[in-house]
């Protein structure tokens, strides 16, 4: 058996309709820690979410990416989320994804808005970022050197699962 944070399993359903928010799935993550001493952080949300339609997968990928496609631009606009998980414990993980992708592609000086239908997903792959260290904001680095530290931050766990979307 391995030792670490393992990727159990991925459920996928449509989220519950809510007026005035675009159709979107519920994806819940079950990840375990196998060790019998360590306890991780985990990154709990995805910052980089993608879909390639030719194999009907979805990248969900709770880490931050290796390249900024938006170099300079704050892509989080939030604070980041962070999960502790205990030794020997399980969690879920859950994750919305809006059902249209909507991706804001820089075009020299201007920028296009590129949407993508996942309605026919049949599979996910899911990458989440953990430590043994808590990560914690530095009020005088830049946003740039805050990604740079993140994409440092931890070891990558990552699972690619056949789903079935669930009407319930």
């Amino acid at each position: 058996m391995a030792k670490g944070l393992e990727l159990k399993g991925i459920q996928v359903r449509p989220a519950p309709e809510k007026a005035g928010v675009e159709p979107q799935v519920d994806v819940a993550i079950t990840v375990a820690n196998s060790t019998q001493s360590t306890t991780y952080q985990l990154m709990a949300e995805p910052l980089d979410i993608h879909y390639e339609a030719s194999t009907r997968t979805l990248f969900l990928s709770l880490s931050e990416p290796e390249q900024n496609p938006l170099e300079g631009w704050d892509v989080h606009g939030r604070p980041l989320a962070f999960v502790t998980l205990e030794y020997g414990e399980t969690k879920v993980l859950h994750v919305s994804i809006p059902t249209l992708i909507k991706k804001i592609i820089p075009n020299g000086m201007e920028t296009k808005l590129e949407c993508t239908d996942i309605s026919a997903i049949e599979h996910i792959a899911c990458t989440i970022a953990h430590s043994e260290r808590a990560f914690y904001p530095v009020s005088s680095e830049t946003t740039n050197q805050m990604h740079d530290r993140l994409r440092a931050w931890g070891k990558k766990v990552s699972k690619t699962l056949d789903i079935t979307l669930s009407k319930n």
